[in-house]
């Protein structure tokens, strides 16, 4: 069941990137029609729940094998974040090494997706026509102390006001555990 959910993210997390939803429709074909790249940064939860299930390893080899597989027009970076940006690799930098440096990464800490949002926002060029930010996690905002949360959840709100003013695409990728359903979500009105 393990490498079934492994084959499963990836796949999943294909189809997003390569076929995204808008407004409930496929949109397969709008990158190509836009003549423009498109950059996709994937945001990896390196938090410490990441460790059960194989979540850490399934999420980190998705990444790494769909940063391979897309096509030219494609650019993908990649933010690993817990509640601070604790690792970076900029476009068209992913590659085996990534995957190296990925199987190192010390999990820990709690889930505060604001940091990495605010980072990814910034790194986007000006000129790309599609911008996707991919999340890849295993829960939602969680910090130790409850002012702590309230806080993550404003910071990541103006994070994602700033995408959409910026036309950058948020998606969310929830890797489902036994409390936790398979789920894909789209928008950046969801938090």
């Amino acid at each position: 069941m393990k490498k079934r959910y492994g084959l499963l993210i990836g796949i999943l997390i294909t189809v997003l990137v390569l076929f995204p939803i808008d407004g409930g429709r496929v949109c397969a074909a709008q990158a190509e029609s836009d003549g423009g790249k498109t950059q996709i940064i994937f945001l990896l939860d390196a938090s410490q729940s990441m460790k059960k299930e194989d979540h850490w390893t399934d999420a980190a080899d998705s990444v790494c094998m769909i940063s391979s597989a897309l096509p030219e027009k494609y650019e993908a970076a990649l933010l690993v974040y817990n509640a601070e940006i604790v690792y970076r690799e900029d476009f068209g930098k992913i590659g085996q090494s990534t995957r190296d440096v990925l199987e190192d990464i010390e999990l820990g800490g709690y889930t505060s997706p604001a940091a990495a949002l605010e980072a990814a926002n910034a790194m986007f060029d000006a000129d790309a026509v599609n911008k996707r930010a991919v999340f890849i996690s295993d829960g939602e905002i969680s910090m130790k102390e409850e002012e702590a949360a309230r806080d993550a959840l404003d910071s990541y709100a103006g994070a994602v006001k700033t995408a959409a003013a910026n036309d950058i695409k948020i998606d969310m990728f929830a890797i489902p555990d036994e409390d936790t359903p398979n789920e894909v979500l789209y928008g950046t009105g969801l938090w």
